[in-house]
Protein backbone atom coordinates (compact mmCIF):
# COMPACT_ATOMS: atom_id res chain seq x y z
CA UNK A 1 0.00 0.00 0.00
CA UNK A 2 1.72 3.43 -0.83
CA UNK A 3 1.84 6.30 1.33
CA UNK A 4 -0.81 8.30 -0.92
CA UNK A 5 -3.59 5.42 -0.39
CA UNK A 6 -2.49 4.92 3.04
CA UNK A 7 -3.71 8.79 3.68
CA UNK A 8 -6.88 8.37 1.97
CA UNK A 9 -8.07 5.44 4.10
CA UNK A 10 -6.52 7.05 7.42
CA UNK A 11 -8.83 10.18 6.22
CA UNK A 12 -12.20 8.18 5.71
CA UNK A 13 -11.36 6.14 8.58
CA UNK A 14 -11.63 10.40 10.95
CA UNK A 15 -14.74 10.83 8.71
CA UNK A 16 -16.44 7.67 9.83
CA UNK A 17 -15.26 8.71 13.15
CA UNK A 18 -16.55 11.78 13.36
CA UNK A 19 -20.24 10.55 12.10
CA UNK A 20 -20.14 7.75 15.19
CA UNK A 21 -18.54 9.66 17.71
CA UNK A 22 -21.93 11.01 19.14
CA UNK A 23 -23.73 7.39 18.68
CA UNK A 24 -20.66 6.22 20.76
CA UNK A 25 -21.23 8.79 23.36
CA UNK A 26 -24.86 7.97 23.69
CA UNK A 27 -24.16 4.15 23.54
CA UNK A 28 -21.56 4.29 26.20
CA UNK A 29 -23.42 6.78 28.57
CA UNK A 30 -26.86 4.28 28.20
CA UNK A 31 -24.50 1.92 30.43
CA UNK A 32 -22.50 4.45 32.54
CA UNK A 33 -24.14 4.27 36.62
CA UNK A 34 -23.44 8.14 36.12
CA UNK A 35 -25.46 8.92 33.55
CA UNK A 36 -24.19 11.56 31.43
CA UNK A 37 -21.22 12.56 32.48
CA UNK A 38 -17.26 11.17 31.23
CA UNK A 39 -15.46 9.56 31.88
CA UNK A 40 -17.57 6.62 32.93
CA UNK A 41 -17.45 5.33 36.16
CA UNK A 42 -18.63 1.62 35.02
CA UNK A 43 -20.97 -0.42 33.84
CA UNK A 44 -24.89 -0.93 34.92
CA UNK A 45 -28.18 -1.69 33.09
CA UNK A 46 -30.01 0.67 35.56
CA UNK A 47 -30.82 3.05 32.67
CA UNK A 48 -32.20 0.01 30.01
CA UNK A 49 -34.48 -0.73 32.65
CA UNK A 50 -35.62 2.29 33.71
CA UNK A 51 -35.97 3.57 30.08
CA UNK A 52 -38.71 -0.05 29.48
CA UNK A 53 -40.28 0.57 33.24
CA UNK A 54 -41.30 4.62 32.57
CA UNK A 55 -44.61 4.38 31.22
CA UNK A 56 -44.53 7.34 28.74
CA UNK A 57 -41.98 5.99 27.47
CA UNK A 58 -43.59 2.64 26.42
CA UNK A 59 -46.78 4.06 25.29
CA UNK A 60 -44.80 6.99 23.12
CA UNK A 61 -42.81 3.54 21.79
CA UNK A 62 -46.08 1.42 21.71
CA UNK A 63 -47.56 4.32 19.24
CA UNK A 64 -44.01 4.71 16.73
CA UNK A 65 -44.09 0.50 16.19
CA UNK A 66 -48.25 0.98 15.66
CA UNK A 67 -47.63 3.78 13.26
CA UNK A 68 -44.08 2.52 11.63
CA UNK A 69 -46.28 -0.91 10.98
CA UNK A 70 -49.13 0.26 9.67
CA UNK A 71 -46.85 2.61 7.46
CA UNK A 72 -44.89 -0.14 6.37
CA UNK A 73 -48.03 -2.63 5.39
CA UNK A 74 -49.69 0.71 3.19
CA UNK A 75 -46.07 1.38 1.31
CA UNK A 76 -44.99 -1.79 -0.04
CA UNK A 77 -48.82 -2.40 -1.78
CA UNK A 78 -48.88 1.07 -3.36
CA UNK A 79 -45.44 1.29 -3.86
CA UNK A 80 -45.75 -1.85 -5.98
CA UNK A 81 -48.79 -0.54 -8.20
CA UNK A 82 -46.49 2.58 -8.60
CA UNK A 83 -43.62 0.69 -9.96
CA UNK A 84 -45.86 -1.48 -12.24
CA UNK A 85 -47.11 1.57 -13.70
CA UNK A 86 -43.92 3.58 -13.86
CA UNK A 87 -41.12 0.91 -15.00
CA UNK A 88 -41.68 1.48 -18.43
CA UNK A 89 -40.27 4.80 -19.59
CA UNK A 90 -42.00 4.89 -22.66
CA UNK A 91 -45.19 5.14 -21.85
CA UNK A 92 -46.22 8.80 -21.94
CA UNK A 93 -45.46 11.08 -18.83
CA UNK A 94 -44.00 8.06 -16.54
CA UNK A 95 -40.89 10.32 -16.26
CA UNK A 96 -43.02 13.38 -15.32
CA UNK A 97 -45.48 11.31 -12.83
CA UNK A 98 -42.21 9.18 -11.30
CA UNK A 99 -40.88 12.69 -10.57
CA UNK A 100 -44.28 13.54 -9.22
CA UNK A 101 -43.96 11.15 -6.44
CA UNK A 102 -40.27 11.76 -5.83
CA UNK A 103 -41.16 15.59 -5.02
CA UNK A 104 -41.65 15.04 -1.46
CA UNK A 105 -37.35 14.59 -1.13
CA UNK A 106 -37.14 17.67 -2.48
CA UNK A 107 -39.17 19.48 -0.05
CA UNK A 108 -37.60 20.01 3.43
CA UNK A 109 -39.88 18.27 5.89
CA UNK A 110 -40.71 21.30 8.48
CA UNK A 111 -42.54 22.60 5.26
CA UNK A 112 -44.17 19.04 4.56
CA UNK A 113 -44.95 18.81 8.22
CA UNK A 114 -47.11 22.29 8.62
CA UNK A 115 -48.85 22.21 5.42
CA UNK A 116 -50.09 18.78 6.66
CA UNK A 117 -51.04 20.30 9.83
CA UNK A 118 -53.08 22.69 7.98
CA UNK A 119 -54.66 20.39 5.63
CA UNK A 120 -55.45 17.75 8.65
CA UNK A 121 -57.37 20.00 10.73
CA UNK A 122 -59.68 20.54 8.19
CA UNK A 123 -60.56 16.62 7.78
CA UNK A 124 -60.13 16.38 11.51
CA UNK A 125 -57.25 13.37 11.41
CA UNK A 126 -54.81 15.63 13.02
CA UNK A 127 -53.46 14.13 16.31
CA UNK A 128 -54.79 10.61 15.28
CA UNK A 129 -52.90 7.46 14.10
CA UNK A 130 -54.51 7.55 11.27
CA UNK A 131 -52.73 11.41 10.47
CA UNK A 132 -49.93 10.03 11.65
CA UNK A 133 -49.89 7.51 9.27
CA UNK A 134 -50.87 9.87 6.15
CA UNK A 135 -48.14 12.30 6.80
CA UNK A 136 -45.18 9.79 6.98
CA UNK A 137 -46.47 7.99 4.04
CA UNK A 138 -45.92 11.43 1.95
CA UNK A 139 -42.08 10.51 3.03
CA UNK A 140 -41.79 6.40 3.22
CA UNK A 141 -43.16 6.55 -0.78
CA UNK A 142 -40.36 8.14 -2.46
CA UNK A 143 -37.73 6.32 -0.63
CA UNK A 144 -39.58 2.86 -1.28
CA UNK A 145 -40.46 4.08 -4.41
CA UNK A 146 -36.94 4.70 -5.43
CA UNK A 147 -36.07 0.73 -4.38
CA UNK A 148 -38.77 -1.13 -6.43
CA UNK A 149 -38.21 1.07 -9.43
CA UNK A 150 -34.55 -0.23 -9.39
CA UNK A 151 -35.31 -3.68 -9.53
CA UNK A 152 -38.60 -3.58 -11.79
CA UNK A 153 -36.37 -1.69 -14.33
CA UNK A 154 -33.80 -4.26 -13.87
CA UNK A 155 -36.11 -7.25 -14.21
CA UNK A 156 -36.07 -9.28 -17.29
CA UNK A 157 -39.68 -8.89 -18.53
CA UNK A 158 -39.45 -11.19 -20.75
CA UNK A 159 -40.30 -13.83 -17.76
CA UNK A 160 -43.95 -12.17 -17.13
CA UNK A 161 -44.61 -12.60 -21.04
CA UNK A 162 -43.65 -16.45 -20.58
CA UNK A 163 -45.80 -16.47 -18.23
CA UNK A 164 -48.57 -14.69 -20.08
CA UNK A 165 -48.13 -17.44 -22.83
CA UNK A 166 -48.65 -20.33 -20.36
CA UNK A 167 -52.24 -19.13 -19.49
CA UNK A 168 -51.06 -16.96 -16.32
CA UNK A 169 -53.92 -13.92 -15.67
CA UNK A 170 -51.94 -10.80 -15.09
CA UNK A 171 -52.56 -10.92 -11.59
CA UNK A 172 -51.44 -14.53 -11.30
CA UNK A 173 -48.03 -13.25 -12.97
CA UNK A 174 -47.54 -10.40 -11.29
CA UNK A 175 -48.01 -13.08 -7.45
CA UNK A 176 -45.89 -15.39 -8.69
CA UNK A 177 -43.26 -14.26 -11.30
CA UNK A 178 -42.41 -10.38 -10.66
CA UNK A 179 -43.24 -10.58 -6.82
CA UNK A 180 -40.84 -13.39 -6.02
CA UNK A 181 -38.16 -11.78 -8.41
CA UNK A 182 -38.36 -8.08 -7.13
CA UNK A 183 -38.54 -9.79 -2.92
CA UNK A 184 -35.46 -8.52 -1.99
CA UNK A 185 -36.17 -4.98 -2.81
CA UNK A 186 -39.35 -5.12 -1.03
CA UNK A 187 -37.75 -6.31 2.00
CA UNK A 188 -35.81 -3.61 1.58
CA UNK A 189 -38.33 -0.58 1.02
CA UNK A 190 -40.36 -2.08 3.79
CA UNK A 191 -37.63 -1.66 6.31
CA UNK A 192 -36.74 1.65 4.71
CA UNK A 193 -40.47 2.84 5.69
CA UNK A 194 -40.01 1.36 8.61
CA UNK A 195 -37.18 3.07 10.54
CA UNK A 196 -38.03 5.90 8.44
CA UNK A 197 -41.30 6.29 10.42
CA UNK A 198 -40.44 4.46 13.50
CA UNK A 199 -37.14 7.21 13.97
CA UNK A 200 -39.44 10.69 12.12
CA UNK A 201 -39.47 13.62 14.54
CA UNK A 202 -39.52 16.87 12.26
CA UNK A 203 -43.57 15.66 10.59
CA UNK A 204 -43.88 13.69 13.55
CA UNK A 205 -43.88 17.07 16.01
CA UNK A 206 -46.83 18.58 13.59
CA UNK A 207 -49.30 15.77 13.92
CA UNK A 208 -49.23 14.42 17.45
CA UNK A 209 -51.61 14.95 20.01
CA UNK A 210 -52.61 13.78 23.30
CA UNK A 211 -52.25 10.10 23.40
CA UNK A 212 -50.69 9.69 20.12
CA UNK A 213 -47.05 11.39 21.10
CA UNK A 214 -44.46 9.30 18.88
CA UNK A 215 -41.20 8.37 20.69
CA UNK A 216 -39.09 10.81 18.76
CA UNK A 217 -41.22 13.50 20.39
CA UNK A 218 -41.13 12.15 23.83
CA UNK A 219 -37.49 12.26 23.92
CA UNK A 220 -37.82 15.54 22.78
CA UNK A 221 -40.02 16.60 25.73
CA UNK A 222 -37.46 14.77 27.88
CA UNK A 223 -35.05 16.32 27.52
CA UNK A 224 -35.98 19.91 26.79
CA UNK A 225 -35.75 21.46 30.29
CA UNK A 226 -33.66 18.55 32.09
CA UNK A 227 -31.91 15.74 30.29
CA UNK A 228 -32.93 11.95 31.29
CA UNK A 229 -29.83 9.31 31.33
CA UNK A 230 -32.85 6.95 30.20
CA UNK A 231 -33.16 8.51 27.03
CA UNK A 232 -29.70 7.40 26.43
CA UNK A 233 -30.78 4.07 26.06
CA UNK A 234 -33.89 4.99 24.54
CA UNK A 235 -31.76 6.55 21.87
CA UNK A 236 -29.05 3.69 21.53
CA UNK A 237 -32.09 0.82 20.72
CA UNK A 238 -33.46 3.45 18.02
CA UNK A 239 -29.58 3.95 16.36
CA UNK A 240 -29.30 -0.11 16.39
CA UNK A 241 -32.52 -0.84 14.89
CA UNK A 242 -31.57 1.84 12.39
CA UNK A 243 -28.47 0.51 11.91
CA UNK A 244 -29.69 -3.10 11.48
CA UNK A 245 -32.17 -1.77 9.01
CA UNK A 246 -29.36 -0.14 6.84
CA UNK A 247 -27.07 -3.63 7.25
CA UNK A 248 -30.46 -5.86 5.99
CA UNK A 249 -31.10 -3.05 3.06
CA UNK A 250 -27.23 -3.87 1.73
CA UNK A 251 -27.03 -7.58 2.93
CA UNK A 252 -30.67 -8.43 0.59
CA UNK A 253 -30.54 -5.76 -2.22
CA UNK A 254 -27.40 -3.45 -2.08
CA UNK A 255 -27.38 0.20 -0.85
CA UNK A 256 -25.45 1.18 -4.09
CA UNK A 257 -28.38 -0.39 -6.37
CA UNK A 258 -30.89 2.12 -4.51
CA UNK A 259 -29.44 5.21 -5.85
CA UNK A 260 -29.27 3.42 -10.38
CA UNK A 261 -32.51 4.98 -10.44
Amino acid sequence: MNGRALVWKAFAALCYLFLFAPLFAIAIASINPAGLTFPPTGVTAEWYVAAFTDDRLVSAATVSLVVAVATTAVTLPLVVLMGLALRDEDVPGSTAIENFFLAPLSVPQVVLGLALLIYFIEFGVQGTVVGLVLGHLVITLPYALRTVLAALKGFDPSMEEAARNLGASRVETVRYVTLPQIRSALIAGGGFAFIMSLTNFTISVFLVGPGTTTLPIQIYQYITFDIDPAVSAVATVLALASLAVVALIELTFGVEEMSEV
